[in-house]
């Protein structure tokens, strides 16, 4: 009996070791993070999340989360651009423009013109939408579900234009590019809210990337379509996905620095939706299938609309 005790009390003891090395592992991550934000020059309102009325998380939620995302996300974040029309929302309700919670620090709001300091790409007679990020032939940090849309090119360009949110929250068994979504996102210590936005944003981004056309990336918001240094240096694919064009220039010059899975893994814990605690973001139609609210909508669908949680720079 005490014998049995014993290995009980080791066994423990290791697993508590265990957590504590991944905590420590995430905490570091997070500041890797907090350099590639404070090098990049972020507006403070985009590097904290606290318009949702969620309360930043007490230590032992962070390390339970840190358990979470070392586990589970071998599955990177799958953020990109979506133009406004792209996914069907019901029209029932004409609610305000967004306030003043997406105000820069200066008081003026912000757009993707706040960027254009980033060289963005410039017409070198070719069209923009045929000119692909510069990316690494073997890519080590996405997850395979999202990795492998790229090998089966015929399903992914049969996927319908505009998603269903049921599917990339639930799965599909007939579509693929949203049930690989949805495989690649499930497992993200992430509320719903930003697990979907996340994937309709995805969605558009692997349909161009799969398919370069003038009108795939039409969809793509003008803030997430490539920046030079994305065409003139080879880079991880994920980097691609990045909110951010200021993140994504400094990660491509310097992934190299970083342990790019535990960046990402802490950049998907601390990854924000600003959308109000508990608010309904999906409303049935006229034929009652579920769609996404528009205000909902006009939210994920602009830069200022996402930012980090506190844990990205605590």
């Amino acid at each position: 009996m005490k014998s049995v005790t014993k290995q009980h009390c080791k066994a423990y003891e290791k697993e508590i070791q265990e957590l504590r090395a991944e905590n420590e592992a995430l905490q570091s991550a997070q500041q890797r993070i907090r350099q590639i934000v404070c090098a990049s020059n972020l507006d403070k309102n985009e590097t904290l999340a606290k318009c949702d009325g969620r309360q930043p998380k007490s230590a032992e939620v962070r390390s339970a989360i840190s358990h979470a995302c070392l586990h589970h996300t071998a599955q990177y974040p799958a953020v990109s651009g979506y133009q406004s029309g792209s996914v069907g929302y019901s029209q029932n309700e004409s609610p305000p423009p967004i306030g003043s919670s997406f105000q820069s620090s200066s008081g003026t709001p912000l757009s993707p013109a706040k960027f254009t300091g980033l060289n963005p790409v410039r017409d070198l007679n070719l069209s923009l939408w045929s000119r692909l990020p510069l990316n690494f032939a073997q890519e080590l940090y996405i997850s395979e579900s999202l990795y492998s849309c790229f090998d089966r090119l015929d399903l992914v360009q049969a996927s319908p234009d505009e998603p269903s949110p049921v599917e990339l929250l639930y799965g599909s068994s007939q579509k693929l590019l949203a049930d690989r979504i949805h495989k690649a996102t499930r497992f993200w210590p992430i509320c719903d809210p930003e697990r979907l936005s996340s994937g309709l944003l995805t969605y558009n981004m692997i349909k161009w990337l799969t398919r370069p056309s003038q009108e795939p990336f039409g969809r793509l918001l003008e803030f997430q379509r490539p920046i030079n240094d994305q065409l003139q240096r080879p880079h991880p694919r994920c980097i691609d996905f990045v909110m951010w064009p200021v993140l994504r220039a400094n990660l491509v010059k310097a992934f190299h620095k970083y342990d790019l899975k535990m960046v990402f893994a802490a950049f998907i814990c601390s990854l924000r939706i600003r959308w109000p605690w508990g608010k309904s973001f999906l409303q049935p139609d006229m034929t009652n299938s579920w769609q996404v609210h528009k205000e909902f909508y006009d939210t994920f669908t602009r830069i200022e609309g996402w930012g980090l949680s506190d844990e990205s720079q605590t």
